[in-house]
């Protein structure tokens, strides 16, 4: 019987543990949004209101995160070369060795490996655009 409460416990973690990802991983990609309608000045203050806590929101997001062992891998913009086990692709598919651009932040721990995979966009090669 304990065994049973134990496992129904991990797995209550594990489905919280997820959405804590998520939910980072979404602040993450609507702080990104919002940073770019807020770089030029002038800017009303509502929208400046809701960065300011849109960034508040993230790093709260961050702390429960690493309250809870698990550290967001994956800087958006940024690309490397694509691992279905690490990245999930928005639309498509790419195989293996193909570049790809992060949209959102993939989440993992030590203990429970990758838990929510990067959300990624494959990145088009030049000759592939019609460049050299």
């Amino acid at each position: 019987m304990k065994a049973h409460v134990a496992a129904l416990a991990e797995e209550s973690w594990r489905e919280a543990d997820t959405a804590l990802a998520r939910a980072y991983a979404e602040a993450e990609r609507a702080h990104r949004a919002l940073a770019v309608l807020t770089r030029k000045p002038p800017q009303p203050k509502p929208l400046l209101d809701a960065h300011q806590a849109l960034v508040l929101a993230l790093e709260e997001l961050a702390h429960g995160l690493r309250l809870r062992g698990l550290v967001p891998f994956g800087k958006v913009g940024s690309v490397e070369v694509f691992d279905p086990l690490r990245h999930g692709l928005e639309t498509g598919s790419a195989e293996n060795g193909a570049t790809v651009r992060f949209l959102a932040p993939g989440v993992a721990g030590p203990q429970r490996g990758i838990v929510l995979k990067a959300l990624v966009r494959r990145v088009r090669s030049r000759k592939h655009q019609g460049g050299k």
